[in-house]
């Protein structure tokens, strides 16, 4: 599943095994769309863990990219932006953004 098919409504919420990501998912993706940041600590780590997982690990993104793909996916992509580099599953230098390796573990969650 990529960003793209998300974004134009072609494609489900993805599966996961655990019953409460799964409603998370479910509550905040709408037509390949996040309906809003959810307030909720738990529920926005869910959310962050999910949009990390949209970008491929250790490929490096320019701010620019990565501001267009979750500009596409929500309007206020400053913020997921930041929450993503704050909780550690998106790291940031000079402008550039990559995913850590998977076995690496997060600074938050």
């Amino acid at each position: 599943m990529s960003l793209t098919s998300l974004v134009q409504g072609s494609a489900d919420v993805p599966f996961v095994e655990d019953p409460y990501e799964q409603r998370v998912l479910r509550a905040f993706l709408r037509g390949g769309k996040l309906l809003q940041i959810p307030a909720q600590r738990k529920k926005r780590d869910v959310v962050l863990r999910f949009l990390a997982g949209l970008f491929e690990p250790e490929r490096r993104y320019p701010e620019a990219e990565v501001n267009a793909l979750l500009g596409e996916y929500h309007p206020d992509f400053f913020t997921l932006r930041r929450e993503l580099v704050g909780a550690g599953l998106l790291e940031r230098e000079q402008g550039e953004y990559w995913r850590p390796e998977p076995t690496e573990t997060p600074s938050r969650l």
